[in-house]
């Protein structure tokens, strides 16, 4: 993450969301730094689970404060 903050000093927060059931993607984004910072209900869909709106988790990354302008 430290190269795309170098790259992207304009950009102060990355934002990510997930199904609340894919732990897999919620690991990964806690590896690559993202904190969890909240829950949606019915805010993403999955046209793959035919199901329509899903509840998702909301994680968000910031950049480092020695990053930027």
């Amino acid at each position: 993450m430290a190269r795309f903050w170098e790259l992207r000093p304009a950009i102060r927060t990355i934002t990510a969301k997930t199904d609340t059931e894919n732990r897999e993607s919620m690991r990964v984004l806690a590896k690559c730094g993202f904190r969890e910072v909240g829950r949606e209900d019915a805010s993403v869909v999955l046209p793959a689970f035919r199901e329509g709106k899903r509840d998702s988790v909301v994680f968000e990354e910031g950049a480092p404060e020695s990053a930027g302008p």
